[in-house]
């Protein structure tokens, strides 16, 4: 801070930003020419006594052991830097693994508190190891799987009435903090899957966001890309489901669209088919003029059903909720979700993670059933 003084009047000037770096850079560079000065005056003296007491033979030895300390120290930090990167994928490859064995986990409410700490965990992994794209596609899948599993849970049960789920969760004090709250989460998700796609395809975002490139762009995409490209599209289209009113929303919707088709294209059954519960989601929840048709929403639940088959109870679950009320079927919403929520889930059946969280929706549909339909 510098003190001018101008109209008799004392006024505070702030140097520039620029300035202060460019100091701060100079005194750095002081420093290390100082130390390095030290450095070669100690390194002289040595030599210097050395030479005196054991001659030219003890002077040779001197230097070996000076160059063997500068190339050992260097070798050291190039084998740190190469261990921790390699610890870091490691730990990668094993929370990934990890994230299967929480899938055949039915404890809802410690996986609930457990996977926050993996996040979090993996954000930090990221900060050492930021050109890493296999750990920014498993946090995007993180940040997807927790915000629609958990967060996308409570908000759909608060959504249909129930204010209880309010007064218990200290987090939040209205509806519309626990919307802002998910629509982050999945726009992290988004993003993290977007900057791994960035880090091999530097024209990904511009192309992504301009309709004349992105097809070009999402043809180019080999079935390589399918893990960043699915989690882009899943949380992508998760955030805009929430936002149906938000222009800026709706105006990335054919992202969603393109990047589910792609991933359909290349690998149909990614992820338990999943790409296609997306898109039936997408259809169902659009009008007609925005691009939405309940029979290509149909389509792709049957598409789902034919990968997931009858393992899947979260396929069901979903039909009911966003296919069936746009046909006013009223009776098979209620079968289907009866039936769900009335089905004794055992650790043992496959996917029993997800069956978990479509039997605690079945029984916020159920509730809501009345709000859904109009008879």
């Amino acid at each position: 801070m510098i003190l001018i003084k101008k109209y008799g009047s004392v006024k505070l000037k702030r140097k520039s930003k620029s300035s202060i770096h460019f100091k701060i850079f100079l005194l750095h560079c002081v420093s290390i020419w100082f130390k390095l000065r030290l450095i070669a005056i100690g390194v002289k003296d040595i030599k210097n006594m050395v030479h005196i007491r054991y001659g030219t033979k003890g002077l040779s030895v001197i230097k070996a052991l000076i160059w063997l300390t500068f190339w050992g120290s260097l070798f050291g930090i190039l084998v740190s830097c190469s261990f921790r990167q390699v610890m870091i994928k490691e730990m990668t490859t094993l929370m990934d693994g990890g994230l299967q064995t929480f899938e055949q986990d039915h404890d809802f409410n410690m996986l609930r508190q457990a996977m926050p700490a993996h996040i979090k965990l993996a954000e930090a992994m990221l900060a050492q190891s930021p050109e890493d794209k296999k750990l920014r596609v498993l946090l995007a899948r993180l940040y997807g799987s927790y915000a629609f599993a958990f967060e996308e849970t409570d908000f759909e049960a608060v959504y249909f009435g129930d204010e209880n789920m309010i007064l218990a969760d200290n987090r939040y004090h209205s509806i519309e903090e626990m919307k802002q709250n998910l629509s982050s989460h999945y726009k992290k998700g988004a993003n993290y899957a977007k900057s791994a796609l960035i880090l091999k395809y530097p024209d990904a975002e511009k192309a992504l966001g301009n309709n004349t490139l992105r097809d070009e762009f999402i043809h180019r995409l080999t079935k390589e890309d399918v893990p960043a490209l699915f989690w882009y599209g899943f949380n992508l289209g998760g955030f805009i489901n929430l936002n149906l009113d938000s222009v800026r929303a709706m105006a990335m919707a054919s992202q969603t669209e393109a990047a589910m088709q792609r991933v359909i294209a290349l690998s149909s059954d990614y992820y338990y088919g999943t790409a296609h519960m997306v898109l039936m989601i997408f259809h169902s929840l659009r009008p007609p003029m925005l691009g939405g048709r309940i029979e290509t929403a149909v389509n792709h639940f049957k598409a789902l059903k034919s990968i997931a088959g009858d393992r899947s109870f979260l396929a069901d679950v979903l039909y009911a909720r966003y296919c069936l009320p746009r046909k006013q079927d009223r009776s098979s919403f209620e079968t289907i979700l009866d039936k769900v929520s009335k089905t004794h889930l055992e650790s043992s059946q496959p996917l029993i993670f997800f069956n978990k969280v479509a039997a605690i929706r079945a029984q916020i549909y159920l509730k809501a059933v009345d709000q859904l339909f109009d008879d």
